[in-house]
């Protein structure tokens, strides 16, 4: 049963991933339900108003932003979230930023290419994590 698997969010920027992701399940098979999320403040109040834990947390990082680390940085320092892994995944990726993120507690950082190949990959890595 879909609900028995264990949840992973997706707090998303890219429709794109979406698309690649639910293009992928028929083939990759993931032994985990996926919640997307595009808002910081749902995958924040989802943690407090779910009963059910994420057992991972995949965060698209912008290395853009004016603090691009506030959401790693909030969901360590809430005892709802803060032993639950967080893999970033970010486009053009710096030694230093994946340091950062690595130091605030990110179990991963990966760089991301939009492109099936990368989402089978991050598929399989999760299912792997989760077992």
């Amino acid at each position: 049963m879909t609900t028995d698997l264990p949840l992973v969010y997706y707090h998303h920027k890219d429709p794109l991933s979406i698309t690649l992701f639910n293009d992928l399940i028929p083939e990759v098979k993931p032994q985990f339900r996926l919640k997307f999320l595009s808002s910081e403040e749902r995958l924040l109040k989802l943690l407090h108003k779910e009963k059910r834990r994420p057992k991972i947390i995949l965060i698209e990082q912008e290395y853009n932003r004016e603090s691009p680390y506030q959401l790693l940085w909030d969901l360590k320092s809430d005892p709802a979230s803060k032993d639950i892994p967080i893999i970033l995944l970010a486009k053009d990726v710096q030694t230093g930023q994946a340091q950062s993120a690595i130091d605030l507690g990110a179990f991963s950082v990966l760089e991301k290419p939009a492109n099936s190949e990368f989402m089978k990959t991050i598929i399989e890595l999760i299912n792997i994590l989760i077992m």
